[in-house]
């Protein structure tokens, strides 16, 4: 059984950018708690809202990650 991998096409400044400002071997790891973070917002705010917000651009990745719960003593964040 293989496990499910997210597939998406970049432009290459995309690419570009990506390989030179990520460590070997950390996007599997920020990604995979990008998904997290974004699939709580989601369920917590309602998946359509969040979405067509951010596809409009009325918000970005920065007010996604503040819309998060922080649970308590789970704020690491300055």
């Amino acid at each position: 059984m293989t496990k499910p991998r997210l597939s998406i096409e970049l432009t290459q400044e995309q690419a570009d950018k990506l390989k030179r400002l990520f460590p070997h071997g950390t996007k599997k790891i920020v990604f995979g708690l990008i998904v997290d973070d974004l699939l709580d917002i989601l369920s917590t705010h309602g998946a359509g809202k969040v979405i067509g917000a951010f596809i409009h651009r009325q918000i970005t990745l920065a007010d996604l990650l503040s819309m998060r719960e922080v649970k308590d003593g789970d704020d690491t964040r300055p």
